[in-house]
């Protein structure tokens, strides 16, 4: 009886072990490594009007459905929707620093709706965190951005280890200067 009760207690810890995640796992093999696509007509353009809006689609991506209802741990950056200004309860998961700031945002697959109710300390709001909870494969929109994924997390901490930068790699930005050498 006691080694029956043992392994039903081993088997429920193992089981709830979260499985470690990069944001590339969210991603059907096909999507993984595309940019992020800007629409600018006015790209390379000396002079233009600087409050003339830049146009841009959020990429639709595909989410997996194996990854629905799974306790996972995830590392990313918090892009702040809810709190008190002491913690924040509500955010969006995001896999770089300033993603969601400044357009286009990530794909779909790769913005992470995440509700806390413990609540993340808002000074962790600038520095990379590891989550872990529950991944559901639902949508969340908000004004002119949308999440694949919900995540109900349980915990929350700081990174004490920087990201790598093959962990997830991180996408390749042109300045403008850049983007308008290559377009001539």
């Amino acid at each position: 009886m006691k080694s029956l009760l043992l392994a039903l207690l081993v088997s429920a810890s193992v089981a709830a072990e979260p499985i470690p995640l990069s944001w590339p796992q969210l991603q059907p093999l096909a999507e993984r490594g595309q940019g992020v696509v800007a629409i600018n007509p006015h790209l390379g353009t000396p002079f233009v009007n600087e409050r003339s809006p830049i146009e841009w689609q959020q990429q639709q991506g595909q989410v997996l459905a194996q990854w629905d209802g799974q306790a996972v741990q995830l590392r990313g950056f918090v892009v702040p929707l809810l709190g008190d200004g002491q913690r924040i309860t509500e955010f969006l998961l995001v896999p770089y620093l300033g993603a969601c700031v400044h357009v286009p945002p990530p794909a779909t697959n790769q913005l992470v709706h995440v509700r806390y109710p413990a609540g993340l300390p808002f000074q962790l709001s600038s520095d990379p965190i590891v989550i872990r909870g529950t991944l559901y494969t639902r949508d969340y929109h908000m004004e002119q951005y949308s999440s694949g994924y919900a995540l109900e997390a349980d915990h929350a901490e700081a990174l004490t280890a920087p990201l790598a930068l093959t962990e997830p790699a991180l996408p390749q930005r042109k300045t403008l200067a850049e983007a308008s050498v290559a377009a001539q």
